[in-house]
């Protein structure tokens, strides 16, 4: 499967349909943020370096704004 930003078809999806949605594609890292129920920041990673989590963020920015490399 190519690079694609999937964005969810409702923007109601509950946090468990988002995550559901993603169990099909067989993805080898992840990367969550997210906000709690106090607001603040969440972020987890399943075998990300900071550095690749990074590089990840930003592929996602640029694929979002369209700008693909």
């Amino acid at each position: 499967m190519s690079n694609v930003a999937r964005l969810p078809a409702s923007d109601h999806m509950t946090v468990e349909q988002a995550l559901d949605y993603t169990k099909k594609d067989g993805l080898t890292e992840v990367l969550i943020i997210g906000h709690d129920a106090d607001g603040d920041l969440i972020i987890r990673s399943s075998h990300l370096s900071r550095k690749d989590a990074l590089w990840l963020l930003e592929q996602g920015k640029l694929h979002t704004l369209g700008l693909d490399v």
